[in-house]
């Protein structure tokens, strides 16, 4: 039997660095039965909600993008579009419209073969935002997840 060897310093990032490896942004991961989440809520007043099926939806989604995260949207726009015409039933994404203006967008990326779904987005212009000064509107957030939900919540600078 072999001996166990002690974990080098650092964890695995130097050398994982000194391959050529770079660090991303951290993101979110959340786990959670969906059949547990209540499904039956109405958006804000004034609030409606469009899927983005096509280039003028995918064009709303993008624009979100751009003013909740302050990054080109065009690799996204690209993406998205490519991912609709390829396989139209791996992806739903979101637009929250206040009259026209597009205020909120989010995409669910399902992974075929599996039961689990990519969730991003969520992005928010920032005059929307719960907490800013000028936000007609704040959605609720339940106090904790389901009870059979398992979060491990890390932050995210944009999807």
């Amino acid at each position: 039997m072999e001996a166990l060897r002690p974990r080098p310093a650092g964890g695995p990032r130097p050398r994982l660095t000194a391959a050529g490896f770079r660090a991303e942004p951290e993101e979110t991961l959340l786990i959670g039965e969906v059949a547990r989440l209540a499904l039956d809520a109405e958006p804000p007043a004034g609030i409606r909600f469009v899927q983005a099926t096509d280039p003028a939806g995918v064009d709303l989604v993008v624009d979100v993008h751009e003013q909740a995260f302050g990054t080109d949207g065009g690799r996204l726009r690209h993406r998205l579009l490519d991912r609709l015409a390829a396989d139209p039933g791996t992806v739903v994404a979101v637009v929250a419209l206040a009259g026209d203006e597009p205020v909120s967008a989010a995409r669910m990326e399902l992974v075929p073969g599996t039961r689990f779904a990519g969730l991003w987005g969520g992005g928010t212009v920032e005059t929307w935002r719960a907490g800013a000064s000028t936000a007609p509107w704040s959605p609720t957030v339940p106090a904790s997840p389901p009870p059979t939900a398992t979060a491990t919540s890390r932050s995210t600078p944009h999807p």
